[in-house]
């Protein structure tokens, strides 16, 4: 089973710049909604490097998931 760490891990060696954790990115994704409601200002470049917490909390996602069957098998063996 993939923990949260270990995406982090996963994502890193996949060419992210860090091993993130889900909370890093979930909070960095909460401010980046928060200051587009308040009204983006920043040019449509900073917009998309904003916008790469959401890719990763996409792709951490997916890993995320794929565990999650193996996980419960596990548990009702």
């Amino acid at each position: 089973m993939a923990t949260e760490t270990e995406v982090g891990e996963q994502l890193h060696q996949r060419g992210w710049r860090t091993a993130f954790t889900v909370t890093e990115k979930v909070n960095a994704w909460a401010a980046l909604v928060s200051v587009i409601e308040r009204g983006y200002g920043d040019d449509v470049y900073e917009y998309t490097n904003d916008l790469y917490c959401r890719n990763w909390l996409h792709e951490a996602w997916l890993l995320l998931v794929s565990a999650y069957p193996r996980m419960c098998s596990r548990r009702y063996r």
